[in-house]
């Protein structure tokens, strides 16, 4: 009987291993282990977040492939970086591996956000900012309240007057008589 081929993967600051079949994802494998890695496309190699950095055993898995290339560039054929979900298990053997500390991506965009809002909001009441600082003095706005911006818009744009009479189709006025246009 045919004994398939398993791996031992080994986490710097973990005392256990994690067994892995051949042809298995080390994403997969952590996943299923219950090991936090960052990801935000769920092991599609569309983010880029499941690097992980390869110690022992690169052997044993499969050849940098180019989405490893792509989010990561020529340096990860160099210092062993790879994608957790590109990099599969193609023997028997021993993996280390050290995984970066999970970053909470949702997190951080939130607080990006809230400075971003609390940013534009100290600007507008200090008025200054590339919102007040854009425009010349006396356009826009008033030099004595530097906070306020005045707008102005058209109704329409090219609307005639109440003392033009509006063009009919192909040419020719409303009384009837043919423009001037070149045949």
């Amino acid at each position: 009987m045919d004994q398939a081929h398993m791996a031992q993967i080994r986490i710097v600051g973990r005392d256990d291993a994690i067994d892995a079949p051949e042809g298995t994802s080390l994403y997969s494998a952590l996943q299923r282990a219950n090991v936090p890695i960052s990801t935000s496309c769920g092991g599609q190699s569309t983010c880029g977040f499941c690097r992980l950095t390869v110690l022992r055993g690169k052997d044993l898995l499969s050849p940098v492939s180019a989405k490893d290339v792509c989010h990561i560039g020529n340096v990860a054929k160099v210092v062993d970086i790879r994608l957790a979900c590109q990099a599969m298990v193609t023997g028997d053997g021993e993996i280390e591996i050290e995984i970066p500390p999970v970053a909470d991506i949702a997190a951080r965009k939130r607080e990006q956000t809230r400075r971003g809002f609390a940013e534009r909001a100290s600007r507008r009441r200090s008025g200054s900012g590339p919102a007040s600082d854009s425009q010349p003095a006396g356009v826009g706005r008033d030099p004595k309240t530097p906070g306020e911006r005045i707008e102005w818009r058209p109704s329409k744009l090219n609307a005639p007057t109440t003392d033009q009479k509006p063009r009919a189709a192909g040419g020719d006025s409303a009384d009837g008589h043919q423009g001037t246009r070149r045949r």
